[in-house]
Parts: structure tokens; sequence; C-alpha cells
């Protein structure tokens, strides 16, 4: 993992398998602009997409994706 990945969140979802490929999934667009999943307040509706989560999957699956290149077969 790069030293821009060192966000512990990121470590987080990058070792838990499949985590970031889900929260990429629900974390989605819903057609507005705004993500599927995460509320801005009860009055807000839901918050620009993409979300702070979505950012921290793709950022965890290109961390696992970089591991994944780096291991000696």
């Amino acid at each position: 993992m790069t030293a821009a990945d060192q966000d512990p969140i990121v470590v987080f979802i990058a070792g838990e398998a499949g985590s970031a490929e889900r929260l990429i999934r629900e974390h989605a667009d819903d057609g507005s602009g705004r993500c599927k999943i995460c509320a801005g307040g009860p009055q807000a509706g839901h918050v620009r997409w993409p979300c702070r989560l979505y950012d921290y999957a793709i950022r965890a699956r290109a961390a696992r994706r970089e591991q994944a290149s780096q291991r000696v077969p």
C-alpha cells in the first residue's frame, strides 16, 4: 500500500475481502448526482456523489490491486 493510501479507513476496507466492491456497488449515483445510501440529513436529502465512502472504497480497491500485482508468484 502506498503512503497516500495509509488512511486508516482505506486500510480497513482493503483488508476485508469484497468490502471495496460492495461499497462501490452500494454507494452508487442515484441518477441525480446523489449517493443512493448516504443521507445528508433529514431535510437535505442524499449527499452528492461520489460520497466519501465511495472514494475510500475506490482507493482501497486500487490498493488491493497494487498489492496483488506486487506478490511474487
